[in-house]
Formats: structure tokens, C-alpha cells, sequence
């Protein structure tokens, strides 16, 4: 009997450890709320206002909340955002630009599959090089939620990035 508690002591652990939050949740405006990227470079970052978590809106402000890590060059909290993101990834691909201007959105459509829903937004990024080089690329960030169904978490219920995709680079000279 002894073991068999100690085991479900470890299991309940253990699944109680997987369904935190990341640190980019926890209390982190960056998760909740569209924020300027000089606003988020100097610290200056007021407190979210109330969205509906569900919305398109909301995965676009995650989508922008990305990029604005992005274009600060603050890539290991740009990695967090993201489902198996890598900071080190993020450095060089855009650590080598002197300048990164994102826009991001509309949001697509939201589409359900397996009890989650999905929804694309498109972002062009506008890099300049330290030669003067100007780059354009554009990228399709995926977000995903869990639907509200029982036994899904907070966590799950909101919308994460799932992955970011290539869709172009354009390379021009000044």
C-alpha cells in the first residue's frame, strides 16, 4: 500500500509540474496584453487590460507581444512564447540585423481540430544589415488553445505559439 501511495504521490507531482505555466505566463504582461516594443525596452509596461482570452485579438496581442521581444533582440523570453522555442535559434536568425521592424496580423480564421483551436497570423519583418542590407522576411506564427473541455487547465486555455514558419526573404540593396 505504501508504494503504491508513494507512486501516486509522484504521479500527481509530476503531472502537477507539466501543467504549469511557463515563466512567459506566470504573471508576465507579455502573455496577456499587445505592448509597444519602446514601451517594453524601457520598462515601461502598464498592467494588461481585461480581453477575452479566446479572441483573435488575443492571439494577435501574443503574436505582436513575440515580435516586440524580437525586435528588442530579447530572445530568450521571445523563445519562451514559443512551443520548443530556442533562444539560441532566435539570436541568429535576427541577432545579426542592426534593426528589426515587425508588423504582425490580421489574424486568420480560427479553426478547431482534437478538442483545441488553431488560427495563423502573418508577420513581415523589415531588417536592415549592418552593410546597409535590407531584408525582408516574412513568417506564419501558428497559435494553438485548448478548447474549454474537462480537465484542461488555465494554462491550456490559452493561446500558445505552436510554431513559427518561413514564408519568404526578399534581400535588396539600399
Amino acid at each position: 500500500m505504501r508504494i503504491r501511495t508513494a507512486l501516486s504521490v509522484a504521479l500527481l507531482a509530476a503531472l502537477t509540474a507539466c501543467d504549469k505555466a511557463p515563466p512567459s505566463e506566470a504573471g508576465n504582461v507579455l502573455a496577456s496584453a499587445p505592448v509597444a516594443t519602446n514601451e517594453l525596452m524601457a520598462g515601461n509596461v502598464a498592467a494588461p487590460a481585461e480581453a477575452d482570452g479566446k479572441s483573435a485579438e488575443a492571439a494577435l496581442a501574443l503574436t505582436r507581444d513575440y515580435y516586440a521581444l524580437i525586435e528588442a533582440k530579447r530572445f530568450p523570453e521571445a523563445a519562451l512564447l514559443v512551443r520548443n522555442g530556442d533562444a539560441r535559434k532566435l539570436a541568429d536568425k535576427f541577432g545579426k540585423y542592426r534593426a528589426l521592424r515587425v508588423s504582425a496580423g490580421p489574424a486568420g480564421k480560427m479553426e478547431g481540430a482534437a478538442g483545441s483551436i488553431y488560427i495563423t497570423v502573418p508577420a513581415t519583418i523589415e531588417a536592415t544589415n549592418a552593410d546597409g542590407t535590407a531584408t525582408t522576411i516574412e513568417e506564419i506564427v501558428t497559435l494553438r488553445r485548448v478548447n474549454d473541455v474537462p480537465g484542461s487547465t488555465e494554462a491550456q486555455r490559452r493561446w500558445h505559439i505552436e510554431g513559427v514558419d518561413a514564408a519568404a526573404v526578399n534581400h535588396r540593396r539600399p
